[in-house]
């Protein structure tokens, strides 16, 4: 389920309830930096929560590529769909976010 070894059941609630709000937040961060709606926040705090977003979804996708991150996650289906799509994904949010972000940093 997660590829990690000796783990074949799901996590638990709160974890994914914690990685399914983080991705809403982070969607709705993607719109307002694109300017489909507005945040009720300075547009410095804005373009720093881009920034990290940036670097949070970059690391995970070159994650993906390294020997530590295979040892860790070695379990198959996980291990090859994460090098085939989660890992690229991940680098195309993380570069998305850096273009979105670079308008707010200047």
């Amino acid at each position: 389920v997660t590829g990690f070894a000796h783990r074949d059941t799901m996590p638990p609630r709160p974890a994914s309830a914690v990685v399914a709000v983080s991705t809403l937040i982070a969607g709705c961060w993607a719109l307002a930096l694109g300017g489909v709606f507005a945040m009720p926040l300075p547009s410095w705090l804005l373009g720093l929560g881009g920034t990290a977003l940036s670097l949070v979804f970059l690391a995970r996708g070159f994650a993906a590529y390294l020997r530590a991150w295979r040892k860790l996650t070695p379990v198959l289906p996980f291990a090859r769909l994460d090098r085939l799509y989660f890992g690229p994904l991940c680098i195309f949010l993380g570069a998305g976010f850096a273009i979105l972000t670079k308008g707010y940093l200047s």
